[in-house]
């Protein structure tokens, strides 16, 4: 890989801190990220539902990476409403995805070619005294 060259791979990147919604499945079991503005850029909003090939990385200081195959789906939850959208990206379970905590950081990483690198990585714990 060419240092300094990321765009050059990947056509679009977003980022954000996983609510405990998102991660969390004794909060809610749904496996879906909540579709930000960035994502509605990166997979459109032209077709109601789309599945999309994707590489799952698990980071953290502690541990070797894990990684995982499989695909996302970007789809509109109410594409039914003709007065409401809500995009959400569907994640299966994986040792990537089952590894996710509330407060990890997930980045999508939309490739060239189409395919998706979803990386999480391990959250920065916070000890009170």
């Amino acid at each position: 890989m060419d240092a300094g060259f990321l765009n050059k791979y990947f056509s679009a990147v977003a980022a954000k801190h996983l609510s405990a919604v998102e991660a969390d499945s004794d909060v809610s079991d749904q496996h879906e990220y909540n579709g930000v503005s960035l994502l509605k850029k990166m997979f459109g909003t032209n077709t109601p539902k789309k599945t999309i090939p994707t590489a799952f990385l698990y980071l953290s200081d502690d541990d070797d990476a894990i990684e995982a195959e499989g695909s996302l789906t970007w789809y509109d939850a109410r594409y039914r409403n003709p007065n409401r959208t809500e995009w959400r990206l569907y994640y299966p379970t994986n040792d990537v995805t089952s590894r996710a905590e509330k407060g990890d950081t997930l980045f999508i990483c939309l490739r060239r070619d189409n395919t998706v690198l979803d990386i999480i990585t391990k959250g920065v714990s916070k000890k009170t005294g």
